[in-house]
């Protein structure tokens, strides 16, 4: 299959917001934090209007199948350095055999250099697979740093 990885537009944002959904349910409802879905499009709009985040799709046959949205921030330790921090990376399950999850990650590496960025940092959730998510940063030449941990208080 081929697929095409360009920038999200606002016609994108019902898509978009059904894969929210589907991440959701597959990876983070049973952690304690909620979705509401007119949270994600308001979010996702302002990623697009802005000069410092990017969302991207891959787009099959004239759907949309996968997408991953970042977002450029100061390193905390030193102001200087800049990070592209990935917010979301989803690609359909029946997609994912194919080539548009590394596709996606190649233009959003992509983007980050063309805006002078010279670290990206990618998040794993603990969703099953996650092994597979390990291996894949690992050889494609990131480090692990550090893990997210949620409770809700």
């Amino acid at each position: 299959m081929d697929y095409t990885i360009r920038e999200a537009t606002i016609d994108d944002v019902i898509r978009l917001t059904e894969m929210a959904g589907e991440f959701y349910e597959y990876a983070i409802k049973d952690k304690g934090l909620k979705f509401v879905p007119s949270h994600f499009v308001r979010y996702s709009i302002l990623l697009m209007e802005i000069e410092t985040a990017v969302v991207l799709v891959a787009e099959c046959d004239g759907k949309l199948v996968g997408s991953i949205g970042g977002i450029i921030t100061p390193w905390f330790m030193d102001f200087s350095q800049k990070i592209l921090t990935e917010q979301w990376w989803w690609v359909d399950p029946e997609h994912r055999s194919g080539s548009p999850a590394s596709e996606l990650l190649d233009a959003f590496e992509k983007w980050g250099v063309d805006h002078d960025i010279h670290t990206v940092m990618m998040i794993s959730i603990g969703s099953p697979g996650e092994d597979k998510v390990k291996s894949n940063y690992n050889k494609r030449g990131f480090q692990y740093v550090e893990s997210h941990f949620v409770k809700e208080i």
